[in-house]
């Protein structure tokens, strides 16, 4: 019996999983990530919204089984998405064109078993060698990425949620992909106010400052204060760790 799922906001390669999968063999693990690696690649030229529904629909239900089978929850979720958008028929573009993006920027970040930092020595002679995206030394499995960071998000209901995302994320994509309630309708592009937060008081001028384009795009928010920032235009990184924001009104879907 398989092991149960662990929740997204727990694990982003959820390498113990991938473990279970293989036996542990991480020779086969190296030639399961380097095909994955390959696969999608082909399939993610196809997972854009000119491309006929029946096309983009069916490359994210083929990532989607591979990235469950290598434990990587957020992507498989992403790609659901976009597949069951597809099977309903969905022709409002931007609804699709959101999808799509949050597929292709699943399989870019650094959460990727093949842009893991290597951690391993180098290999005695008798081991297998890595096909050049990590090394692998026989009895272990593919290292994580060491740049995970803690999200703290209070919902619209008082709750909070910690979760987590790699450098790089930024504050709104990892809110969305961890499940929670934000609309962010324009997916990142600070063309729209949907993605609304209120940053806790002890972190507002610990954050990079406002762009004139965010001051802008918040006149369209509703409820805006001195807390109150766009959540994509926040990136993730060391100093922020532990940062802590709420969902602001106007941000629900």
């Amino acid at each position: 019996m398989l092991p149960p799922r662990a929740p997204a906001s727990r694990h982003i390669f959820d390498r113990p999983h991938f473990a279970h999968m293989t036996g542990g063999d991480a020779g086969l693990e190296v030639e399961i990530v380097e095909i994955f690696r390959v696969q999608t690649e082909l399939w993610s030229r196809l997972l854009i919204p000119d491309a006929p529904t029946p096309i983009w629909r069916d490359a994210a239900h083929t990532v989607k089984g591979s990235a469950r089978g290598l434990g990587l929850w957020a992507l498989a979720e992403a790609c659901e998405r976009a597949e069951e958008l597809g099977k309903a028929g969905a022709v409002e573009g931007a609804l699709v064109s959101q999808a799509l993006s949050s597929v292709r920027a699943a399989l870019t970040r650094r959460s990727m078993p093949w842009t893991a930092p290597t951690r391993n020595p180098a290999p005695p002679e008798s081991s297998k060698p890595s096909s050049g995206h990590f090394t692998v030394v026989s009895g272990t499995t593919p290292p994580m990425a060491e740049d995970v960071r803690t999200l703290n998000v209070i919902d619209r209901e008082g709750t909070l949620h910690s979760v987590e995302g790699l450098d790089g994320w930024r504050v709104m994509e990892i809110i969305r992909d961890q499940g929670l309630p934000i609309k962010a309708e324009c997916g990142g592009a600070c063309a729209c106010a949907t993605c609304h937060v209120y940053v806790a008081a002890e972190w507002i001028d610990r954050l990079v400052a406002p762009t004139a384009e965010e001051l802008e795009r918040l006149d369209d928010a509703f409820e805006v204060t001195g807390a109150s920032r766009l959540s994509c235009q926040i990136l993730m990184r060391a100093e922020f760790d532990g940062l802590t924001v709420m969902l602001a009104p106007g941000s629900e879907p």
